[in-house]
Parts: C-alpha cells; structure tokens; sequence
C-alpha cells in the first residue's frame, strides 16, 4: 500500500516515479502528488501520496494498528485509504468472487478432515463475468473505519452482504455475529445483493460450533424480510447443530432465551402449516407481553393467531412442538418452562 519513493531507481540505473495508477475494472485511478505538509507523518517523511481521483481526498495510507489488522483479517484484496484530517476508509474491489478452495492434492488424510470440517482457505475469482456483469455501477465498496478502529460503517446493503460473506468464509465469527443486524432490508434483492447471499452456500461446510450460531443469528434478524427465504441453509438443521454444540458455543455468540424462543416458535408453526398443507407463514413477534425467565424480565411473543387457530381445529402448537425433531421438542420445552418460571420468594 505504499506509495513509491520519489527516487524509485535502485543502484546507478535511472530514477522513477509513479504519477498514475489505474485499475480499469473497479474504475479508480491514483494520482501522485505531493502531501500537504511534506514532513507530514502520513507520508513517510517522502512528501509523497497516491491520491484517488474517484475518492476526493483519499490517499493510499500505509498506517497499521492491531484494530486496522483485525479488520483487514479476511479481505486480502482491499487498499487502506486515508484523508489528509487522519480518518481511514477500507475500500475493496466488488469484483472478485471469493469461494472455498479447492483441496490440495497430497494432503494427509487428518489435514484433510481438519479442513473439511473447519475450512478457512478462499480463492478470489477476479475473472467472473457472470458475477462482474450482475455488479450494479459501483465496482468497489468504500467502508469508513470508526475512530476506535474497531469497525466499519456499510454505505449499502450489497456492501454489507459482501462482508459479512468474507468474514463468515475466514471465520471471524465474532466480527460476523456482530455485522448481522446491518444486513437486513425491507425490499426484494438485487441482482447484486442475491448473488452475494447464494454464496453464503460457501459457508455451510462450517461445523464450528461458533459457524451454527452465526448462521443462526443471521437467520434471527432476517425474519420477515426478503432476505429470509434467500438464506441457503436449513433453520432446522442449524438449530439441531447449534443445541448439540451448545457446550462448546463461545460465550459471546451464544442466543438469548427470547432468540432461541422466537427461532424455535417460528420452526414448529413453519412445520405444523406445511403438516396441514398451509402455506408457510412468518410467526409475528412484533408484539410481545413480559415474562420472566428465572429472575429477569424478557418480552415474549404474544399469543400466534395461527396458534389459536391450531388449538380450536385440533391442530400442533407451537407450545406443543410436536412437528419439531425430538431434540429441538426437548429444547423448546425446557426454555418454554425457563420463561415462564418465578423467581424465588425471598
């Protein structure tokens, strides 16, 4: 990311200078140029920046942090930018489609089942013209880092989509986990947006038990919107995984009692309308009554019209969950009693 010395000749051969830089796929170019106050720290004391044409102000920067490593972890294809008051911006190219990689040849086979169940290696396909053509105008996403350095601002959806895909493929579960609640939208999906979410596909291959709980909360926050249906994975086989590997679930993503409550009630009405040939319908949960779970005070789902339904016709509740797996049944009863339990009197 830096840029050249003005001197770029080495030994006694002529010296050279970069005053253009263009990349005419993502349609950027840099120009050099001389820094506003040439000892400026950000110039390495060469008086030097690449300044992007496209980006009034932006300068490649070569300023490092431990929260500038963290953030740059799983995006290998991104340039650090910088504006002469100091704020940073990660910009990174739209046009390459990343994928799990292929398997080496000559691996031993505990290397190849390590990788299998917890694959971490990404291609990036820069030569896709499928995926570039679906692109809308912008070909490169421009991320503002917050000042603490510990994460960025989305300006779009498809933005938003693109990185969370890389950090679920890199298994930054933490930074994934996080970045959920900023890919949702209210309307159907672009070209570009959809495509980005069918190679969420990418990541089914991870059995982390932290990958379950990612998967799930991305599920949990795109309930009732046009993302919901486009997610590639199985709610109900996560949800199995996620409770067989609840003991080894890290801490910080493991689900509240409501999250797995609304998860699970959304599953078993899902199941008993399909049983009964309805059609599949989200559980409303916008409107809750407060219960307690042990000595803490939650919101619950109000009482399901289509529950309501179900009991006067004879039909499975979600309460009853008996069109849910055994194990899902066992867990939806036992949190079930977990929220509507008192606390002790004193």
């Amino acid at each position: 990311n830096r840029p050249p010395p003005p001197g770029g000749g080495g030994g006694g051969g002529p010296s050279l200078e970069a005053s253009l830089i263009e990349l005419p796929r993502l349609g950027l170019t840099f120009h050099a140029r001389g820094a506003r106050g040439a000892a400026e720290e950000g110039a390495g004391g060469r008086g030097l920046r690449l300044y992007c044409a496209q980006h009034e102000g932006f300068y490649l920067s070569h300023r490092s942090s431990p929260g500038i490593s963290e953030l740059l972890r799983g995006v290998p294809h991104s340039l650090l930018l910088e504006k002469d008051g100091g704020s940073l911006s990660l910009l990174v190219s739209a046009c390459a489609r990343p994928r799990r990689a292929v398997l080496a040849a000559g691996q031993s086979a505990a290397a190849q089942a390590l990788s299998r169940l917890f694959p971490c290696e990404v291609e990036l396909d820069n030569n896709d013209e499928h995926w570039v053509a679906s692109l809308g105008p912008t070909k490169a996403y421009l991320y503002p880092v917050h000042l603490s350095q510990s994460f960025l601002f989305f300006p779009s959806l498809a933005a938003a989509l693109y990185m969370l895909l890389l950090k679920l493929l890199a298994r930054r579960y933490e930074t994934a986990s996080e970045m959920a609640p900023q890919c949702v939208c209210d309307r159907p999906l672009s070209r570009e947006e959809a495509q980005i979410v069918a190679l969420f596909n990418e990541t089914r291959g991870d059995q982390h038990p932290d990958a379950h709980a990612c998967r799930l909360r991305i599920s949990l926050h795109a309930l009732h919107t046009p993302l919901y249906p486009e997610l590639p994975w199985d709610l109900a086989e996560e949800l199995i995984a996620y409770t067989r590997k609840l003991g080894h679930v890290s801490l910080l993503l493991r689900l509240s009692v409501y999250d797995e409550l609304v998860l699970l009630t959304h599953l078993s009405v899902t199941l008993n309308r399909q049983e009964v040939g309805l059609k599949p319908q989200a559980v409303q949960t916008r409107d809750t009554v407060p219960l307690m779970v042990g000595s803490v005070m939650v919101k619950m789902p109000k009482p399901d019209p289509v529950a309501e339904a179900a009991v006067a016709a004879g039909l499975p509740t979600p309460r009853d969950a008996r069109a849910l797996p055994n194990v899902l049944q066992s867990r939806l009863t036992l949190l079930t009693a977990a929220s509507t339990a008192r606390p002790d009197a004193d």
